[in-house]
């Protein structure tokens, strides 16, 4: 079985959603002085590939150490770009489904965090309706990014999904059904945290 990596290492400096808290990866203690080493992390909830939990936009949401660690691994069906609503029912089964359109290649550049696809108000509301985990993405968010009000958030989190954004590395998986799982950290009573997001394969391409 191969174990194929969908996450963005966090880096010091690491690009985060503008406003949002800058990520710090610095030393604390060294080997010289301390013995080991010791290093001091700092950054938001919803730095790079992470998972929105409910309380992040609904007023009486469920915090992320709510959320079961089985809502977080399931089968995935990675599909290409935002398809019309009708091609869902082909997805059918399926825990998650995570949208592939190639914008993680843009990752650490100018203008990641702007100008991104977005999946139409008719797409969110099918999801909304499957019988999911899950829905993950390999742009910033479901919402434009001048949203106030997250709409295409609050119809995900409202249906009991969870939401799993800035997915790296799906391209390859176009097309097939995989075993998937993206635990967050265990952070009590957040909005969402950083994930580790995996795929996994018992066959080669």
């Amino acid at each position: 079985m191969r174990v194929i990596d969908l996450t963005h290492p966090m880096t010091d400096g690491l690009p985060v959603w503008p406003g949002d808290p800058a990520v710090s990866l610095t030393p604390a203690a060294g080997l010289e002085a301390g013995g080991c080493r010791l290093t001091r992390l700092a950054f938001g909830s919803h730095t790079g590939t992470h998972m929105d939990a409910p309380a992040h936009v609904l007023p009486q949401g469920a915090a992320l150490d709510t959320i079961s660690l089985e809502q977080c691994t399931g089968s995935a069906s990675i599909v290409e770009n935002f398809p019309p609503p009708a091609e869902l029912n082909r997805y059918a089964g399926a825990d998650f489904l995570l949208f592939s359109t190639g914008w993680d290649r843009r990752w650490g550049k100018p203008g990641f965090f702007a100008s991104y696809p977005v999946p139409e108000r008719g797409l969110i509301e099918a999801l909304s309706r499957m019988n999911l985990k899950g829905v993950g993405l390999d742009t910033p968010s479901p919402d434009t990014p001048d949203s106030h009000d997250l709409p295409h958030h609050r119809l995900l989190l409202e249906a009991g999904l969870v939401l799993i954004e800035n997915l790296a590395g799906l391209a390859p998986l176009r097309g097939r059904t995989v075993p998937f799982c993206a635990f967050p950290l265990a952070c009590a009573g957040t909005d969402g945290a950083p994930v580790r997001a995996a795929a996994f394969l018992e066959d080669e391409f």
